[in-house]
Formats: structure tokens, sequence, C-alpha cells
């Protein structure tokens, strides 16, 4: 048991607990943008924001954080990965079982794509009232997850419909048609013949570009931290080091 302990949280402490549940969190977290205590939203902006801290309420990942939260912060990341991990699987498993011919699935699918869009637009939009990231390298690895998860996705969306120039042969076209379109490549061996395929299409693009805002985002946040989050010795000399370097060019 103490080595499963160390592997899953390493020199991490597992006994913290949260200050409040998840859901008197998110309740805290509402009352914040609607008294504009972190930031002066107005208009479009604010409907925005107000909208994804309330869409937080109708989705699974609220009752799994509540959960595991109390036993501690950690463990309630743990709970978190382990949803979304276990969201990978079913997407893996609709594809390989054919799930897909289920009348329901594609709507469960819809259903946790739109949870996956909320978090993402919560990344850009609700940052200044989020609880900071852990570790910035676990927040990449989630978001590369989460990518995977959106692809396979629209895969469930593409295999499910007769919205192509022709009919996907298996779930491994549908995916390859999917990861293809979300990097905007198009080889031109598949292509949307009807709206409902435009859609489709334009709205991965879409979804596509918003993961390319977050990863832009994340790094030039990461260059600042990386300066920040030094030592006042480090800082002095990386200040010096500066110095000399412009002084240098100056004199060059």
């Amino acid at each position: 048991m103490t080595f499963f302990t160390k592997l899953l949280f390493g020199s991490n402490p597992t006994t913290d607990r949260l200050p409040r549940g998840a859901y008197a969190y998110q309740v805290l977290n509402l009352r914040r943008a609607w008294n504009n205590q972190s930031t002066n939203d107005f208009g479009v902006e604010r409907l925005f924001r107000l909208f994804l801290i309330l869409a937080n309420f109708v989705f699974p990942s609220i009752v799994v954080r509540s959960i595991t939260g109390r036993y501690g912060v950690i463990r309630s990341k743990l709970g978190v990965e382990a949803y979304v991990l276990l969201e990978l699987l079913f997407l893996v498993s609709v594809l390989t079982f054919k799930w897909y011919q289920v009348a329901i699935i594609p709507y469960v699918v819809g259903y946790l794509l739109l949870e996956t869009l909320v978090y993402l637009f919560a990344i850009i939009f609700l940052s200044d009232i989020g609880v900071p990231p852990i570790s910035f390298k676990r927040s990449v690895l989630l978001l590369l997850i989460n990518y995977i998860e959106v692809c396979l996705s629209f895969a469930v969306f593409y295999i499910n419909t007769n919205c192509l120039n022709k009919e996907l042969p298996s779930p491994l076209a549908a995916t390859y048609f999917s990861f293809v379109t979300s990097a905007t490549v198009g080889y031109g061996d598949f292509y949307p013949t009807s709206g409902y395929g435009y859609f489709l299409v334009t709205s991965q693009i879409l979804i596509f570009v918003v993961f390319v805002v977050i990863f832009l985002n994340f790094f030039s946040s990461r260059i600042e931290d990386r300066y920040f989050q030094l030592g006042r010795g480090r800082k002095r000399r990386l200040r010096k080091r500066r110095r000399r370097s412009l002084v240098h060019t100056i004199n060059i």
C-alpha cells in the first residue's frame, strides 16, 4: 500500500482538506463574478463568464470533485484525472465496440464534449477566479488528453452520420479524418457534402483554435512564472547578466 501511495502522491501531503466543498466553491466563484471582485467585466464577456460558472453545476465533474475533495486537495485532483481518463476510455470503447450504433450514445458523447468545451473556455475566461494549477506540466498533459477526447468525440459524430462524400469504412477511418480535420490539413480523400457535415468540420476547427490559444497562453505565463518564482539571489544574478548583455550590446 505504501508503494502505491508513493507512486500516486509522491512526497505531496495527502491529508490536507479543502476549505469548502466543490459546490460551495462554485457558488463562491459565482458570487465573485457577480460582484466583479476579480475583474471589471461587462456585456457579452460578463454574460459568458456567468454562463460558464453556472454550466459547471450540470456536469458530473463537480460531483467527482465534491466526493473526492473530502479527502484532500491531492485526492480531489486525482479524482478529476481518473474521471478524465474514464471519459477517454469510454470514447475508445464507443469506437472500438461500435457502441455508436446505439441511439443514445451520440447524445452522451455530445454531453461529455460540452463539458470539455466548458472546461476549456473556463481556462481562458475564468482564470482570475480559479485555483492556480499545482503543476503546469500536469495542466498541459490534461489538455493533451482533452484534445484527444475532442477528436474522438467528433469521430463518433462523423461515423454515425452520412455527412461526408463517401461512407467511412471503419472507426479508425473516422478517427483519422477527425484528427486530420482538427489539424486543418485536409487530404481530400474525405470531405463534407451536407450542411451538418460543414457544421461539424467548422466547429472542430474552431475548437482547435481554442486549444492553440490556451497553449500559447500557457507558455507565455510559464515564461513569466519561471522568472518570478526564482529566489532573490538568482533574480539578482539574472538582472546582472541582463545588464552586462545590454552594456555589451551598446558597446558593440
